[in-house]
């Protein structure tokens, strides 16, 4: 059972003076509560904000170059484990590094630049071994078992909705 917190013995003890503040206070808190508590008025979509949108929209849509670094989890089963991501781009190019938890391995993903015929995704495991694909996203999946979605991530990085 629980029971209610009596301040009575402790306001008898406060100073005087001190009695008013603290009922000042907590009047105070009281209304920031019911104050932070209330919606905020529906603004009006109008032609002017969609244009401003779109406008934004192209804006962010000509950011073709960053350097990123990060930390994620990746939650299996009960299991989580925590990789660094460093992702590197220059307009069509990209480096993507992830450090594998327990430093078992740094693993290397790549757009292919001098290998003619091969698939344009290369992957650099930690054991030296090299694998090619046509998606990034089926490689890590099929090496790592985990979806690592690098198409999306663009556009989540510049704020975009899919």
């Amino acid at each position: 059972m629980h029971k209610f917190v009596n301040f009575k013995p402790f306001i008898q003890f406060l100073p005087a003076g001190r009695k008013p503040v603290l009922r000042f206070a907590a009047s105070l808190w009281v209304i920031m509560s019911l104050v932070a508590c209330s919606g905020l008025p529906d603004l009006p979509v109008t032609d002017e904000s969609y244009r401003n949108w779109a406008r934004y929209q192209e804006q962010l849509d000509e950011i073709n170059s960053w350097q990123i670094h990060a930390r994620a989890v990746i939650f299996v089963g009960r299991e989580v484990y925590q990789v660094g991501i460093s992702w590197q781009r220059e307009i069509d190019q990209f480096v993507i590094v992830i450090e594998a938890p327990f430093g078992s391995g740094v693993f290397r993903l790549e757009t292919n630049q001098q290998a003619e015929g091969l698939p344009p995704i290369k992957l650099s495991m930690p054991d030296g071994q090299v694998l090619f694909d046509e998606s990034a996203e089926v490689l890590l999946t099929r090496v790592l078992g985990w979806s690592f979605p690098i198409s999306g991530l663009k556009s989540w990085i510049k704020g975009l909705p899919l």
